[in-house]
């Protein structure tokens, strides 16, 4: 059953923020995990740079949510949504102020390079 934000007496700025994105949020991850990338994609990209910018937590915790939507636009595939994923490493990277990777965003970033060569 869903629950209503409102009914709970939470209050705080996440609730602002994921009563307005949540819902595109939750829908984006939900046709992910049935495989529709490139719907999903399209969901997250309307959602997700605002989540990762309004939201209140750590660059980690923040970082999660940028991360999901360039492994879904890498599962598109379409050339749209990997200049998307190119983008979004590109600003995760700027972001962090980092100019070597960490292992997974290396992965990542490998694997739109490659997939970019191919279009």
């Amino acid at each position: 059953a869903v629950v209503s934000t409102q009914s709970t007496g939470r209050t705080g700025w996440n609730k602002i923020v994921t009563t307005k994105h949540g819902l595109q949020l939750i829908e984006g991850m939900k046709l992910m995990g049935e495989q529709d990338y490139s719907a999903a994609t399209d969901k997250l990209l309307e959602c997700v740079p605002h989540v990762v910018k309004m939201i209140h937590g750590s660059k980690a915790q923040k970082s999660v949510f940028s991360l999901i939507l360039i492994h879904c636009a890498l599962l598109s595939g379409t050339e749209e949504h990997l200049c998307s994923a190119e983008q979004h490493m590109k600003d995760l990277m700027a972001w962090n102020k980092v100019s070597t990777l960490p292992p997974l965003q290396r992965r990542l970033w490998d694997k739109i390079q490659h997939l970019h060569s191919k279009h």
